[in-house]
């Protein structure tokens, strides 16, 4: 089995953290071993990172604005300090060493801030009206349509489909990409559900949640999973670390 990095949420309130049970699964299922990244601690970015073949960021609560230049507006939800510190330290030393990532959600606008780019605090900022993304419905539902873009990543993993249905739980979006990253999938509303950086093997991020897709068997989901943990697959043969072990 491929160890893959997991990010996770960490309550304050209780000092406890706190990940859904879904992504290990579908990572487990892809052939991969969870290796959950329960520190607060940035300089241990590294340290973690020796040890797996591939960083997943898994979804949660906002980014502090301050991370893109941005002050709070009135819209903008809690923040924890201390896991952006850690996923910003994780995010780009990964990108420094090609090491394959795939960005969910709250993981996708944390990647497009670690890159440079932008989010919107809340939907409703946005000059153009927006679908319900914030679904009230089953997880595993897909709630609306996305298209994907030809020729990119995320459109060959999904066997080269024009357009599938998502389900979405957000509220925050990317404005505007960061450096190197763009957008391979729309929502009708023009809301950017996926970013992929070309330069690197494989950096996906999706803004919907396929490891609750892939636990209804549904498409978006699995299909992700089995190709990150096959770009991991690739890393860990390709490193010339030494210390990676499987």
């Amino acid at each position: 089995m491929i160890p893959i990095g997991v990010t996770c949420a960490y309550q304050e309130q209780n000092q406890a953290f706190r990940l859904k049970a879904a992504y290990c699964r579908a990572l487990e299922q892809a052939g991969g071993l969870p290796v959950i990244l329960a520190t607060l601690e940035p300089e241990r970015a590294a340290a973690y990172l020796n040890i797996v073949g591939g960083l997943l960021l898994s979804g949660g609560g906002d980014v502090d604005p301050c991370h893109f230049g941005e002050e709070p507006l009135p819209l903008c939800g809690q923040i924890t300090p201390q896991r952006d510190e850690v996923e910003l330290a994780l995010v780009r030393l990964a990108l420094k060493r090609n090491m394959p990532i795939l960005a969910i959600c709250r993981g996708l606008q944390l990647l497009n801030v670690a890159c440079g780019g932008n989010i919107y605090q809340d939907l409703s900022y946005r000059q153009q009206p927006s679908l319900q993304h914030w679904q009230k419905a089953p997880e595993h539902y897909a709630m609306h349509d996305i298209s994907l873009v030809p020729g990119s990543l995320l459109r060959a993993v999904l066997g080269g489909k024009e357009r599938i249905r998502v389900n979405t739980f957000h509220h925050q979006a990317v404005c505007k990409p960061g450096e190197g990253l763009k957008c391979v999938a729309q929502a009708p509303d023009g809301v950017m559900e996926a970013l992929e950086l070309d330069k690197q093997s494989f950096v996906l991020g999706v803004q919907w949640h396929p490891e609750a897709l892939a636990l209804g068997g549904k498409e978006g989901g699995q299909e992700l999973f089995d190709a990150f943990l096959s770009a991991a697959g690739r890393y860990i043969r390709k490193s010339e670390a030494g210390n990676i072990v499987c």
